[in-house]
């Protein structure tokens, strides 16, 4: 990731969008013990469409179930090969 300095001493992140002049972003800061961020500023207009394709690769989609888990756990215990475990999963 890169940071950049806004006006006002904070770093924000340059992110980029798979759209062009999406207006869409998220700040975050750090609190001011340090100990976890806080969003400070946020846009959630988006000028495009958002397919539901995008969102099944977020990780919270990805996540395997508890029963796959455990069953992939086992697997890979047993030296099997992660590609295969991959793809049947």
């Amino acid at each position: 990731m890169v940071y950049k300095k806004c006006s006002n001493n904070e770093l924000q992140c340059s992110t980029s969008t798979m759209m062009q002049d999406c207006p869409a972003f998220i700040y975050v800061r750090v609190v001011t013990d340090g100990s976890n961020i806080e969003i400070s500023c946020m846009d959630e207009r988006h000028n495009h469409a958002m397919p539901e394709m995008l969102f099944s690769n977020l990780p919270n989609q990805r996540r395997l179930a508890p029963q796959t888990k455990s069953e992939v756990i086992k697997l890979m215990d047993m030296k099997a090969n992660k590609k295969l475990i991959q793809a049947n999963t």
